[in-house]
């Protein structure tokens, strides 16, 4: 009788230890936390990939699983459902941290809009850790610094054609002593005004530090 209570009271007490680490665990695990917890919409989920080395990224033109194919083209199906009507519609994407996949991310649905027919234009805004011009296989400059502070004076300098129609890029440029501060900067913000007659989509991979 005495080990049978003991078994009972021990069992109570593991599944009374488990509901209470549930109900104190606050982390995001699937997309209805995102949209409970957030009260943000949830675009579209990808699947993790195994990257055997920089630029080595699967993109939807090219070498890419099909579970990885159709999630892109999920989202960039919600991305348009989401920002309807004419004009640019400038995006970023962030991450809360580092090696999130955040410049997988956009590339592909950079490419995935080029793929229906739309304007786009891919800018690295993170220049303090690169990575567009890697997985597009071109040089890092000249670049979105070199615009920002003035290196380089017109646009058409640092607009780069892709393998992609309909795409085009910006890579970063040299690393700037203070990307925030040209980030903010006015110049930034006169860049935003010529691009809105060229392009329906501007992507930017941004730096953690833009989704602070």
């Amino acid at each position: 009788f005495n080990l049978l209570m003991r078994l009972l009271g021990g069992s109570l007490l593991a599944v009374g230890f488990a509901f209470a680490a549930e109900y104190m665990d606050d982390r995001i695990k699937t997309p209805d936390d995102i949209i409970r917890r957030l009260d943000v919409r949830f675009l579209g989920l990808i699947p993790e990939v195994a990257l055997k080395g920089r630029g080595a990224a699967p993109t939807v033109d090219g070498r890419a699983s099909p579970s990885f194919l159709e999630a892109i083209r999920a989202l960039r199906t919600s991305v348009m459902a989401t920002c309807p009507g004419e004009g640019m519609r400038p995006i970023v994407i962030a991450s809360a941290s580092e090696n999130e996949g955040k410049t997988t991310v956009a590339c592909n649905l950079a490419i995935a809009l080029a793929q229906v027919r739309q304007r786009v234009l891919l800018v690295d805004a993170d220049m303090r850790r690169p990575g567009v011009h890697g997985m597009f296989g071109g040089a890092l400059g000249p670049g979105l610094s070199n615009l920002l502070s003035e290196a380089a004076s017109e646009l058409d300098l640092v607009l780069r054609p892709t393998r992609v129609p309909g795409l085009q890029l910006i890579t970063a440029g040299a690393a700037p002593d203070h990307a925030p501060d040209l980030l903010g900067s006015p110049r930034f913000t006169a860049l935003l005004q010529v691009l809105l007659p060229r392009f329906d989509w501007v992507i930017f991979d941004s730096s953690v530090s833009m989704s602070e």
